[in-house]
């Protein structure tokens, strides 16, 4: 069976989802995609906020591909 070979990993703040998730791609041999390192500009600035397309863009940009 083929579960496909992305993985989302969704929770609360400070919740320890980045740690499992770059645990995850190094075990699988699989990019690690921070959303938040996408995010979040100096001083707090979000993207989502502030230029929501160019945030998603870079979602787009970082997770093109057959596998990410």
């Amino acid at each position: 069976m083929d579960i496909g070979s992305r993985i989302h990993v969704i929770g609360n703040s400070n919740s320890g989802k980045s740690s499992l998730a770059a645990r995850l791609a190094s075990i699988l041999d699989a990019d690690f995609v921070d959303l938040d390192a996408l995010n979040w500009l100096p001083d707090w600035v979000g993207l989502n906020q502030t230029d929501p397309d160019e945030f998603e863009r870079r979602i787009e940009t970082a997770t093109a591909g057959d596998r990410c």
